[in-house]
C-alpha cells in the first residue's frame, strides 16, 4: 500500500511540470510567424550545410552552401528542389513529404498537446511524432523553449 501512495505522489508531482512545459512551448509556437536557422544535414558520410527560413503556414526557403548551390522552396502546396548550377529541379506535392507536417503550426500544436515530452541530456525537451509512416522528432531548448 505504501508503494502505491509513493507512486501516486510521484505521478502527481511530475504531471504538472510536463503540463507547464507543454503549455509554454505551445504558447511560444503560437507567437511565431516565421523563423530562420542554420543546419547541417548528414546523409551517410556526406554532410551538407545551409540555412532556412520558415514562414507559417507551410512556406520554406532553404539554401545549401555546397557545390550544387541547391535550394528548397515551398509555396504551401508544392515543394521544389533546384540545383542552381545545372538548372535541374524536382517538384513534389508538399502533402507527400514530411515537411507538410513540420510546416503546419496547427498540426504541431495539436500533437504536442497530446504527447508526453521527454527530457534529453537535461538540455532538451523532445516530442516524437508518428504520422503517415513518418517518425518526426522535435527538440526544444529546455530553458528557452526555442526550437
Amino acid at each position: 500500500m505504501f508503494r502505491f501512495i509513493i507512486i501516486f505522489f510521484i505521478i502527481n508531482f511530475y504531471s504538472p511540470v510536463f503540463s507547464s512545459v507543454k503549455d509554454q512551448i505551445i504558447s511560444k509556437i503560437k507567437k511565431i510567424d516565421n523563423l530562420s536557422f542554420n543546419f547541417i544535414q548528414t546523409i551517410g558520410k556526406k554532410k551538407e550545410e545551409g540555412n532556412c527560413i520558415i514562414k507559417y503556414s507551410k512556406k520554406i526557403y532553404c539554401e545549401y552552401n555546397n557545390a550544387n548551390k541547391k535550394i528548397i522552396v515551398s509555396n504551401g502546396k508544392s515543394l521544389v528542389i533546384k540545383n542552381r548550377n545545372s538548372g535541374t529541379y524536382y517538384i513534389y506535392p508538399l502533402k507527400k513529404t514530411p515537411l507538410d507536417l513540420l510546416l503546419d503550426k496547427k498540426f504541431l500544436i495539436s500533437k504536442i498537446t497530446t504527447l508526453i515530452p521527454r527530457e534529453i541530456d537535461k538540455k532538451y525537451i523532445n516530442f516524437e511524432i508518428f504520422e503517415n509512416n513518418n517518425k518526426i522528432n522535435i527538440f526544444y531548448n529546455k530553458d528557452t523553449f526555442d526550437l
